[in-house]
């Protein structure tokens, strides 16, 4: 669980590169700069696996605070107070984790961070219509070691990522309704639990 909620990160703090002359270093420095500026983003996506059935979602993210919807595990962040559903137990896992822990899951300071633990380069694109960048990992503990990011080479929003793990399996994420300036408001981060008024609670705070 905890590595699709990585890949769920991963998936909005890689929406903010733009390609263009510049080389992969600095197409990384302006990343972080678009994701402060984006203000409230939010997408779908389709997730593809050999061993995972597909499956279909959505994201929020503004500024430090995020939530995923999933089939199997949604996550809700506030700034604070971090809520984990399980659909298949009917339990929520509720945290206040601290900074480190929130870096493998929060987008925000995913792509805040990212020289710390990927390096980047520019490579031919195999799906026409593209960029892509290439992301591998520093450290061979890293649960994914290559993320290949498929931008659309006309406006650069993200349109797929091809996700590796230590194991050689291949992720694949289609992103589609890709939306920046969005408005949210601090109960889109909350987890909703008149929704779930049957869920039981694990409270870790």
């Amino acid at each position: 669980m905890k590595t699709i909620r990585l890949i769920f990160a991963l998936v909005f703090s890689l929406t903010f590169m733009a390609v263009n002359a510049m080389n992969a270093t600095q197409i990384m420095d302006k990343a972080a700069n678009g994701f402060k500026s984006a203000g409230g983003v939010s997408a779908t996506y389709t997730l593809i696996g050999r061993n995972i059935a597909k499956q279909s979602g959505s994201i929020k993210v503004q500024g430090n605070k995020f939530a995923i919807q999933h089939p199997m595990l949604s996550t809700w962040y506030d700034g604070k107070t971090l809520w984990n559903y399980n659909a298949d137990s009917n339990e929520v896992t509720i945290s206040n984790p601290t900074a480190s822990e929130i870096q493998q899951v929060n987008p925000y300071a995913l792509v805040s961070n990212y020289k710390s633990v990927y390096t980047s380069s520019l490579v031919k694109s195999k799906i026409k219509g593209t960029h892509c960048v290439l992301l591998k990992a520093k450290s061979s503990k890293n649960a994914i070691s290559q993320i290949y990011l498929y931008l659309n080479s006309s406006n650069y929003t993200p349109v797929r990522l091809d996700i590796v793990s230590d194991g050689n399996a291949t992720t694949t994420i289609v992103i589609s309704n890709y939306k920046k300036g969005q408005k949210f408001g601090i109960t889109d981060f909350v987890f909703p639990s008149a929704k779930y008024p049957s869920a039981s609670k694990i409270d870790l705070r």
